[in-house]
């Protein structure tokens, strides 16, 4: 297991995007539970999925009918999810999740940021479950430490099947380069020298973001886990493609 410990300011972490602000979360009903990316089912498949047929605009234009706007804006869209957060929230502790469905947003609960603890709800769908936690991980930086000293955890990868977020080694590598030939990961990011906070080979909420935009553009459930299809689309090889 490679442990990376990064004692970084909560201002250093937020400038590692963009624009946007870091959602935070405040005391919410969330029904979170420690699970290891192992232990993801895999949903890399176009099984039942509910997502729209047509994405909608990246705003509020379109939402279901039910639901409540007030007050949210919008931080950007990743893959067939919207993601919100607070106005005028700069160290917000949730972010607020919308699916697209039939045309339109529909909301889900909010989800905590400020690390990542792993997400299970049983009662959602396997796939809305799975996207919701690959979104809770890109949004908390991949942070595991709730203490503020901003640990991130990196496990070498398997020899075979897929590749997911927090692993590491050179599949993953092989899976960033494809990513940026097509421009879904900025190449930059991952510079191999000991200054740099992340490495070429670490599958961080970088690639993991760029897993699922790419995941759409191709008609793939957008979990943000590389899985058979997924490899098969960036024409990429995959050991033992039974896993």
């Amino acid at each position: 297991m490679l442990l990376f410990a990064l004692l970084l300011t909560a201002c250093s972490i937020g400038g590692a995007s963009s624009t946007q602000e870091l959602p935070i979360l405040s005391d919410s009903t969330i029904t979170t539970t420690t699970v290891s990316t192992n232990e993801m089912p895999t949903t890399d498949s176009q099984t039942t999925i509910i997502r729209s047929a047509s994405l909608p605009e990246c705003d509020f234009a379109a939402i279901a009918g039910d639901a409540e706007s007030e007050g949210l804006r919008v931080v950007e869209c990743v893959g067939d999810w919207m993601i919100t957060q607070e106005r005028g929230c700069s160290e917000c502790e949730t972010l607020t999740p919308w699916h697209a469905e039939s045309g339109v947003w529909k909301p889900y609960s909010p989800l905590y940021i400020v690390c990542w603890t792993g997400y299970v709800d049983e009662r959602e769908l396997p796939e809305i479950a799975n996207a919701r936690n690959a979104l809770a991980y890109i949004y908390s930086r991949g942070v595991i430490s709730c203490d503020g000293t901003f640990v991130r955890d990196y496990q070498p990868e398997r020899a075979e099947g897929r590749l997911k977020f927090g692993d590491f080694g050179d599949r993953v590598k092989r899976l960033q380069t494809a990513l940026v030939a097509l421009g879904f990961l900025d190449e930059s990011i991952y510079v191999d020298n000991e200054d740099s906070i992340y490495e070429a080979g670490m599958y961080g909420w970088q690639t993991t973001k760029a897993v699922m935009n790419f995941q759409y553009s191709v008609n793939l459930t957008t979990d943000g886990v590389a899985g058979m299809e997924t490899h098969a689309a960036l024409k990429l090889p995959y050991p033992n493609p039974t896993q």
